[in-house]
C-alpha cells in the first residue's frame, strides 16, 4: 500500500490574488442630527406692509435654524415646490391649508401666524402644526412696546425660542446677567444660542439676557451641550463636561445586500447608515457570500458626513484534480469533505497548504512531499 501525500505550497502552495476598490467619500457638509422638518408660511400682516412682514418672517426662519432644533425648509425651495404644484401659499391662514401645504412640501410641522401693530404696541402670534394629524403643537405670542427694529432683533427670537421648547428672554427691564462657564477639560470654545462666542472656558460672558440658552462648548473631537437658565442681576455659574463627538457612517456596497460590520458588531445589510459611533479609527468589514472579504481601517471625522463605498470582487474558486482521481482533499485550517477532481472551492484570497491522500493497495508505502 502506497500514501500518496502532496503537500501544496510555492508552485503548488496556491496564492490567490484579487482587487479590493475602496473608496471613503467625503462630503464637506456639518454632520447634523435627526431633528423633524419644518417650513414656515409668510405671517399675516396686519396694520404694517407685507414687505415688513416677510422680512419679520425671513428673520424667523434663520432664527429656527439657529437655534437647531428643526431642519428648516428654506423659503425658496417651498416656493419651488407649491409653483410646481400649482399652489400659492398667499391667503393660506387656515390650519386646513397648513397641513396641505405642509404634504406637498413634505415636511412633519408647518409654522403659520401673524403680525401687527395696534397704537404703539408690536403684536407677534405663531403656531406649529402637526401635518400628519393637523393638531396644534405649540403656540407662542408676544406684545413688544418697541420699535420696529426691535421686533427684529429681539421679539421674533423669542418667538423661536418658544417654538423650539425653549423660555423666551425675560423682558422684564431687559434685565441681564453674567454667566461665568467651566468645563471639563478646559480650553473649549463656546456657543451660546448657535452664535459664538469670543475666548474659551474658563469665560465670564457678561450682560447676558436673562432667561434660557442653549449653551455649547468644543475642544477638538469632544463637546458638550447644556440649556442653562440665566437669572438677572448675579452671576451665574455654570461647568459642562466634554464627551467624545458622535458621528454615522454611511455604507454602500456593490453588490448591495453585504453584512457591513464595525469593530466586530454587525449593524444590517448594505447600504446602511450605522449611527452614534464615536469619531476617530475604526475597523470596517463588509462580507458576502461569494465574494472576498472587506476589511478597511476607517476614521470617522465630526465636521463631515462620512460616506463609505467598498465594491466586492467575485471570491475566487480553487480546482484541483489529481492522478489518480479520488483522493481526499485536505486545506489545513479548513473542515472540507472533498474529493478529486474539484473545481468549486470558494476560498478567500490568501496563502493555503492543501495536502491529497489516497490509498492504494498492493504497492510499497511511500510518502512523496512537494515544496
Amino acid at each position: 500500500m502506497i500514501l500518496y501525500s502532496h503537500i501544496i505550497k510555492s508552485a503548488t502552495f496556491l496564492k490567490v490574488s484579487r482587487i479590493f476598490i475602496f473608496t471613503i467619500l467625503l462630503t464637506n457638509i456639518f454632520a447634523q442630527d435627526i431633528k423633524p422638518n419644518i417650513a414656515v408660511l409668510d405671517f399675516d400682516a396686519n396694520n404694517i406692509t407685507k414687505s415688513e412682514a416677510a422680512i419679520l418672517t425671513d428673520r424667523l426662519r434663520t432664527e429656527l435654524f439657529e437655534i437647531g432644533a428643526f431642519n428648516v425648509i428654506e423659503r425658496s425651495v417651498m416656493e419651488e415646490v407649491l409653483k410646481e404644484q400649482g399652489f400659492q401659499q398667499s391667503g393660506c391662514t387656515t390650519a386646513e391649508c397648513a397641513v396641505e401645504v405642509g404634504k406637498l412640501v413634505g415636511v412633519e410641522f408647518m409654522v403659520g401666524g401673524a403680525i401687527g401693530k395696534l397704537g404703539s404696541i408690536f403684536t407677534v402670534t405663531a403656531r406649529i402644526i402637526n401635518v400628519e394629524t393637523g393638531e396644534l403643537t405649540i403656540q407662542a405670542k408676544e406684545d413688544c412696546p418697541c420699535p420696529i427694529e426691535t421686533l427684529l432683533t429681539e421679539t421674533i427670537r423669542n418667538i423661536a425660542l418658544e417654538l423650539s421648547g425653549l423660555k423666551a428672554i425675560s423682558r422684564s427691564n431687559y434685565s441681564s446677567g453674567s454667566l461665568y462657564l467651566t468645563s471639563t477639560p478646559s480650553g473649549a470654545s463656546i456657543s451660546i444660542d448657535n452664535r459664538p462666542i469670543d475666548g474659551t472656558t474658563p469665560l465670564t460672558i457678561e450682560n447676558l439676557s436673562s432667561g434660557e440658552h442653549f449653551v455649547s462648548v468644543e475642544k477638538g473631537n469632544y463637546t458638550g451641550k447644556k440649556v442653562l437658565n440665566i437669572e438677572p442681576e448675579i452671576i451665574n455659574r455654570h461647568t459642562i463636561r466634554l464627551e467624545l463627538f458622535t458621528v454615522n457612517l454611511n455604507v454602500f456596497s456593490t453588490p448591495e445586500g453585504a453584512t457591513a460590520i464595525v469593530d466586530g458588531k454587525r449593524y444590517g445589510l448594505t447600504p446602511v447608515s450605522i449611527i452614534d459611533l464615536p469619531v476617530g479609527s475604526h475597523k470596517l468589514e463588509v462580507e458576502k457570500p461569494g465574494f472576498v472579504k472587506h476589511t478597511r481601517t476607517v476614521f470617522l471625522d465630526k465636521d463631515i458626513v462620512n460616506k463609505a463605498e467598498v465594491t466586492l470582487e467575485i471570491a475566487p474558486k480553487l480546482s484541483i484534480i489529481s492522478e489518480p482521481s479520488g483522493a481526499k482533499i485536505n486545506i489545513v485550517g479548513f473542515p472540507l469533505n472533498y474529493t478529486t477532481p474539484q473545481n468549486r472551492i470558494v476560498l478567500n484570497p490568501g496563502e493555503y497548504q492543501v495536502i491529497l491522500t489516497k490509498q492504494i493497495m498492493n504497492l510499497t508505502p511511500k510518502v512523496l512531499l512537494f515544496r
